[in-house]
């Protein structure tokens, strides 16, 4: 059997997870344009919210798309 020595064993190399959310803008082009808060990125889709598309993270950046929109 073979033991590890958790006081030298290195820890994991994570980054914290942003939050964000997604910010629907009206496009004159397009029906509707969304945008992370986080990094800015705009995306265009073509049928429904992301939520409906399961974009439940940022393609771009990473963030957690569970913040809510404001009032």
């Amino acid at each position: 059997m073979r033991y590890i020595d958790l006081d030298i064993t290195p820890s994991a190399y994570v980054a914290p997870v942003r939050h964000g959310r997604w910010e629907e803008i009206d496009d004159l082009d397009f029906d509707t344009l969304y945008r992370c808060s986080v990094c800015g990125e705009e995306f265009y889709l073509i049928d429904g919210t992301p939520q409906e598309n399961q974009y439940y993270y940022c393609p771009c950046c990473g963030s957690k798309m569970d913040e809510e929109a404001d009032a």
